[in-house]
């Protein structure tokens, strides 16, 4: 196990390293830049402020520059926000987008698992087709229009809760629900059709057949089969959710990491750009080796060194 996971750390960073190259490149082939605006500066401002980022270095050199602050875990300053450094605006950030996807991620366990396992065990019964009716209207709602319309249920007519930005522990229910919202639905479908394939196998006739009771078919065969499929979509479902939704964060003004990540697009700002998608990248790889971790205790059948 240990080799295993030395083995996956490696390639972790080598997928990192190369995240980081086509990023990097990627960005300096679109045209403009972090100082292009629709108000033309001074050529000499625009030079001086060019060559304090040493972005009027040759390309190949940036590049170089960049890496080896890199290899420090330092990932430079933002362009646009003075003063500020990328690795410091993450941390400061990223405990908004975690609490609000932490509640997304509780939603998800409390309702759309279960409710998957009732679909399953229930299948063909008015539980199924309600659950399977509901969550068929869950996926295919994007959510930015589940968040538009709690908007204006509970913060325009009934004003329950608030509009906009976070003031206090209500400000995180509206964008925790909305971001769960497709999350719970797809984890229930995926729950109930993980369910009604393992209650198919032979193995579980075969247990039914030799008057094995209910609750024990149930718990140690069916159950601890039917999650592998749903732990495999768990880990990067739940790195998505801790690390924010752009279009979420924008609509309810969170300061996250989306919303921070959606603003640095759209000013060009490099550092922030490269800085946030390195985080996410690690933050979704390591999630991707727990859920393999999970995957060995789960069923130990499965050969680690594969």
């Amino acid at each position: 196990m240990f080799q295993y996971i030395l083995k996956r750390i490696v390639s972790l960073f080598i997928t990192l390293f190369i995240l980081a190259s086509i990023t990097f490149f990627m960005m300096h082939a679109v045209p403009g830049g972090p100082f292009t605006t629709d108000r033309k500066m001074p050529p000499e401002i625009e030079q001086a402020l060019m060559e304090k980022y040493d972005l009027h270095l040759p390309l190949h050199q940036q590049y170089i520059n960049y890496m080896m602050d890199l290899l420090r875990l330092d990932l430079g300053p933002s362009f646009k926000n003075q003063g500020e450094m990328v690795g410091d605006m993450i941390v400061s950030r990223f405990p908004v987008s975690a609490r609000v996807g932490g509640i997304a991620i509780l939603l998800l366990f409390l309702i759309g698992i279960p409710a998957g396992l009732a679909a399953g065990f229930k299948s063909g019964t008015l539980t199924d087709r309600m659950i399977m009716v509901i969550s068929t209207i869950g996926v295919v709602i994007p959510s930015f229009v589940v968040a538009t319309i709690l908007l204006y249920i509970f913060a325009v007519k009934l004003q329950w809760l608030p509009f906009y930005g976070i003031q206090d522990s209500k400000g995180y229910i509206l964008p925790s629900v909305s971001l769960a919202g497709f999350s719970i639905a797809y984890f229930a479908r995926l729950t109930r059709s993980s369910v009604l394939d393992v209650m198919g196998q032979d193995y579980i006739t075969m247990a039914d057949a030799k008057g094995l009771r209910k609750s024990t078919i149930i718990f140690k065969h069916v159950l601890k089969n039917a999650m592998i499929p749903v732990v495999t979509v768990l880990g990067p479902s739940v790195a998505s959710l801790l690390t924010g939704t752009f279009v979420i964060e924008k609509i309810f003004g969170l300061p996250g990491i989306g919303r921070y990540f959606v603003d640095g697009i759209s000013n060009r700002d490099y550092s922030v750009i490269m800085g946030i998608t390195l985080f996410y990248a690690l933050f979704l790889s390591v999630m991707v080796l727990v859920v393999d971790i999970l995957y060995v205790l789960i069923d130990p059948r499965i050969d680690v060194k594969a």
